[in-house]
C-alpha cells in the first residue's frame, strides 16, 4: 500500500474500536495515539494504573517508495500508584506486546 494510504488507513483503524483511540498529534508519515489505560503491576500492597500510548510510523519503501510501504507502532507507558497521584514516564517498564497487539489490530483493520 502507498504511504499515504496506510497513514489515512492507520489513523481511521485506530480510532476505531476495539482501539478507540485518538490521534493527539502527527508529523511527517507518524502520528502519536491518546493513552489506553491498563491494569499495572502489583506494587507494595495494590496494583498500580498504567497506561500506554503508540506511536505509529509509516516507512515507505526503498525500491518502491510511493507505492509500497511498511507500519511500524511502538509504546510508551506511563505508571502511578493510584488516583492521587502523578502519571510518570516508566522508562523501565517495556510493554512490547501492546505495541504488537496494537499492529495487529491496526493491520486487520486496514486488511478490511
Amino acid at each position: 500500500m502507498a504511504p499515504k494510504e496506510l497513514l489515512a488507513a492507520a489513523k481511521r483503524v485506530v480510532g476505531e474500536p476495539p482501539l478507540s483511540l485518538s490521534v493527539e498529534s502527527e508529523s511527517k508519515g507518524t502520528f502519536i495515539t491518546t493513552f489506553q489505560p491498563f491494569p499495572g503491576d502489583w506494587h507494595i500492597g495494590r496494583r498500580w494504573q498504567e497506561r500506554t500510548q503508540y506511536r505509529v510510523t509509516v516507512i515507505p519503501d526503498f525500491d518502491e517508495p510511493s507505492k509500497r510501504s511498511r507500519l511500524e507502532v511502538t509504546e510508551q507507558t506511563e505508571q502511578r500508584a493510584s488516583d492521587k497521584h502523578e502519571w510518570k514516564r516508566a522508562a523501565e517498564v517495556q510493554r512490547p506486546e501492546r505495541a504488537r497487539d496494537a499492529l495487529t489490530k491496526i493491520m486487520e483493520g486496514v486488511k478490511k
